[in-house]
Protein backbone atom coordinates (compact mmCIF):
# COMPACT_ATOMS: atom_id res chain seq x y z
CA UNK A 1 0.00 0.00 0.00
CA UNK A 2 1.65 2.77 -1.69
CA UNK A 3 0.07 5.42 1.63
CA UNK A 4 2.13 3.40 4.02
CA UNK A 5 5.38 4.82 3.19
CA UNK A 6 6.60 7.47 6.49
CA UNK A 7 6.25 10.21 3.59
CA UNK A 8 3.41 9.67 1.18
CA UNK A 9 0.14 11.54 3.29
CA UNK A 10 1.98 14.55 3.76
CA UNK A 11 3.19 14.42 -0.12
CA UNK A 12 -0.43 14.34 -0.73
CA UNK A 13 -1.83 17.56 1.54
CA UNK A 14 1.33 19.32 0.23
CA UNK A 15 -0.06 18.10 -4.04
CA UNK A 16 -3.31 19.64 -2.73
CA UNK A 17 -2.09 22.56 -1.42
CA UNK A 18 -0.22 23.08 -4.07
CA UNK A 19 -3.21 24.52 -6.35
CA UNK A 20 -2.53 22.42 -9.40
CA UNK A 21 -5.95 21.30 -10.66
CA UNK A 22 -4.92 17.70 -12.20
CA UNK A 23 -2.62 17.12 -8.85
CA UNK A 24 -5.14 17.93 -6.27
CA UNK A 25 -7.76 15.51 -8.33
CA UNK A 26 -5.44 12.65 -8.06
CA UNK A 27 -4.70 13.74 -4.73
CA UNK A 28 -8.34 13.92 -3.62
CA UNK A 29 -9.15 10.63 -6.08
CA UNK A 30 -6.08 8.81 -3.44
CA UNK A 31 -7.49 9.57 -0.44
CA UNK A 32 -10.86 8.77 -1.39
CA UNK A 33 -9.50 5.31 -2.61
CA UNK A 34 -7.89 5.24 1.19
CA UNK A 35 -11.11 5.69 2.47
CA UNK A 36 -12.39 2.81 1.05
CA UNK A 37 -10.92 -0.01 3.62
CA UNK A 38 -10.31 -0.03 6.79
CA UNK A 39 -5.93 0.09 6.29
CA UNK A 40 -6.71 3.06 4.13
CA UNK A 41 -8.54 4.53 6.91
CA UNK A 42 -6.09 4.45 9.06
CA UNK A 43 -3.49 6.45 7.80
CA UNK A 44 -5.93 9.59 6.65
CA UNK A 45 -5.64 10.57 10.11
CA UNK A 46 -3.57 13.29 9.71
CA UNK A 47 -5.28 14.48 6.50
CA UNK A 48 -8.59 14.58 8.96
CA UNK A 49 -6.83 16.70 11.48
CA UNK A 50 -5.00 18.58 9.38
CA UNK A 51 -8.65 19.71 7.60
CA UNK A 52 -7.79 18.59 4.53
CA UNK A 53 -10.85 17.03 3.32
CA UNK A 54 -12.78 19.90 4.25
CA UNK A 55 -11.46 22.61 2.62
CA UNK A 56 -10.99 20.07 -0.48
CA UNK A 57 -15.30 20.67 -0.42
CA UNK A 58 -14.48 24.20 -1.17
CA UNK A 59 -12.16 23.44 -4.35
CA UNK A 60 -13.16 24.72 -7.07
CA UNK A 61 -11.86 21.72 -9.06
CA UNK A 62 -15.06 19.28 -9.14
CA UNK A 63 -13.57 16.31 -9.41
CA UNK A 64 -11.72 17.15 -5.92
CA UNK A 65 -15.26 17.85 -4.32
CA UNK A 66 -16.51 14.62 -5.39
CA UNK A 67 -13.99 12.93 -3.93
CA UNK A 68 -13.12 14.89 -1.07
CA UNK A 69 -17.42 14.55 -0.19
CA UNK A 70 -17.13 10.65 -1.14
CA UNK A 71 -14.18 9.93 1.29
CA UNK A 72 -15.86 11.90 4.12
CA UNK A 73 -18.97 10.01 3.75
CA UNK A 74 -17.12 6.75 3.84
CA UNK A 75 -15.06 7.89 7.07
CA UNK A 76 -18.65 9.21 8.57
CA UNK A 77 -20.49 5.73 7.76
CA UNK A 78 -17.10 3.73 8.90
CA UNK A 79 -17.11 5.34 12.60
CA UNK A 80 -20.80 5.69 12.87
CA UNK A 81 -20.18 9.39 13.14
CA UNK A 82 -22.07 11.26 10.52
CA UNK A 83 -25.55 12.31 12.75
CA UNK A 84 -28.43 13.04 11.66
CA UNK A 85 -28.23 16.51 12.91
CA UNK A 86 -24.64 16.92 12.24
CA UNK A 87 -23.40 20.01 9.85
CA UNK A 88 -21.10 17.44 7.99
CA UNK A 89 -24.09 15.98 6.86
CA UNK A 90 -25.97 19.00 6.18
CA UNK A 91 -22.40 20.30 4.29
CA UNK A 92 -22.34 16.83 2.11
CA UNK A 93 -25.53 17.03 1.13
CA UNK A 94 -24.88 20.15 -0.12
CA UNK A 95 -22.12 19.33 -1.75
CA UNK A 96 -23.43 16.34 -3.76
CA UNK A 97 -26.13 18.64 -4.77
CA UNK A 98 -23.80 21.05 -6.48
CA UNK A 99 -22.06 18.21 -7.83
CA UNK A 100 -25.11 16.84 -9.80
CA UNK A 101 -26.54 20.09 -10.77
CA UNK A 102 -22.49 20.61 -12.00
CA UNK A 103 -22.39 17.24 -14.09
CA UNK A 104 -25.68 18.04 -15.37
CA UNK A 105 -25.21 21.89 -16.41
CA UNK A 106 -21.42 19.35 -18.37
CA UNK A 107 -23.93 17.59 -19.82
CA UNK A 108 -26.23 19.72 -21.58
CA UNK A 109 -23.02 22.25 -22.91
CA UNK A 110 -21.65 18.94 -23.77
CA UNK A 111 -24.30 18.91 -27.08
CA UNK A 112 -22.77 22.44 -27.83
CA UNK A 113 -19.61 21.81 -27.98
CA UNK A 114 -19.47 19.23 -31.03
CA UNK A 115 -15.83 20.90 -32.29
CA UNK A 116 -13.58 20.51 -29.54
CA UNK A 117 -13.82 16.24 -29.13
CA UNK A 118 -11.40 15.56 -26.98
CA UNK A 119 -12.26 18.50 -24.50
CA UNK A 120 -16.12 17.49 -24.87
CA UNK A 121 -15.02 13.95 -24.18
CA UNK A 122 -12.87 14.79 -21.37
CA UNK A 123 -15.52 17.21 -19.57
CA UNK A 124 -18.27 13.78 -20.71
CA UNK A 125 -16.14 11.73 -18.13
CA UNK A 126 -15.29 14.28 -15.78
CA UNK A 127 -19.55 14.47 -15.83
CA UNK A 128 -19.76 10.63 -15.15
CA UNK A 129 -17.58 10.32 -12.46
CA UNK A 130 -18.72 13.67 -10.52
CA UNK A 131 -22.22 11.93 -11.06
CA UNK A 132 -21.29 9.04 -9.82
CA UNK A 133 -19.43 10.25 -6.89
CA UNK A 134 -22.77 12.71 -5.86
CA UNK A 135 -24.99 9.74 -6.41
CA UNK A 136 -22.16 7.24 -3.61
CA UNK A 137 -22.43 10.56 -1.49
CA UNK A 138 -26.21 10.84 -1.09
CA UNK A 139 -26.46 6.73 -0.97
CA UNK A 140 -24.27 6.75 2.35
CA UNK A 141 -26.34 9.91 3.64
CA UNK A 142 -29.70 8.67 2.77
CA UNK A 143 -30.40 6.53 5.43
CA UNK A 144 -31.12 9.46 7.62
CA UNK A 145 -34.36 10.37 8.33
CA UNK A 146 -33.71 14.31 7.69
CA UNK A 147 -31.81 13.77 4.37
CA UNK A 148 -34.63 11.05 3.22
CA UNK A 149 -37.37 13.92 4.39
CA UNK A 150 -35.66 16.70 2.58
CA UNK A 151 -34.78 14.64 -0.79
CA UNK A 152 -38.27 13.91 -0.67
CA UNK A 153 -39.92 16.59 0.48
CA UNK A 154 -37.66 19.24 -1.39
CA UNK A 155 -36.18 22.18 0.28
CA UNK A 156 -33.95 25.13 -0.95
CA UNK A 157 -30.72 23.50 -1.79
CA UNK A 158 -32.80 19.93 -2.90
CA UNK A 159 -35.96 21.12 -4.81
CA UNK A 160 -34.44 19.35 -7.86
CA UNK A 161 -32.90 16.05 -6.00
CA UNK A 162 -35.38 13.89 -7.09
CA UNK A 163 -35.36 15.03 -11.44
CA UNK A 164 -31.59 15.23 -10.83
CA UNK A 165 -31.45 11.91 -9.34
CA UNK A 166 -33.93 10.54 -11.91
CA UNK A 167 -31.87 11.85 -14.85
CA UNK A 168 -29.16 9.84 -13.18
CA UNK A 169 -30.90 6.69 -14.38
CA UNK A 170 -31.09 6.98 -18.04
CA UNK A 171 -27.97 4.28 -18.68
CA UNK A 172 -29.06 1.50 -15.79
CA UNK A 173 -25.69 -0.55 -16.42
CA UNK A 174 -23.25 2.18 -15.47
CA UNK A 175 -21.99 2.07 -11.78
CA UNK A 176 -25.02 4.78 -10.81
CA UNK A 177 -27.53 2.05 -11.17
CA UNK A 178 -26.63 0.38 -7.56
CA UNK A 179 -26.28 3.43 -5.60
CA UNK A 180 -29.83 5.12 -7.18
CA UNK A 181 -31.51 1.78 -6.25
CA UNK A 182 -31.04 2.23 -2.93
CA UNK A 183 -31.74 5.76 -2.43
CA UNK A 184 -34.87 5.42 -4.28
CA UNK A 185 -35.65 2.61 -1.86
CA UNK A 186 -34.90 4.40 0.92
CA UNK A 187 -37.14 6.92 -0.30
CA UNK A 188 -39.99 4.37 -0.59
CA UNK A 189 -39.71 3.05 2.85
Amino acid sequence: FVLGRSTAVQELVMLISSGDDIGTAAAAETLCLAASNEQGRALLAPVIESGTLDALLDSPNARARSAAASAIAKLGVASKALDTNSSDTDRLLNTAMLLLKGAEDVEQQEGKKLDAAAAAEDQANSARVTTERAVEVIAALITKSAVKDEIAHGSGRCTQALPRLCAACKDGRSAVAYGLAHIFASLTV
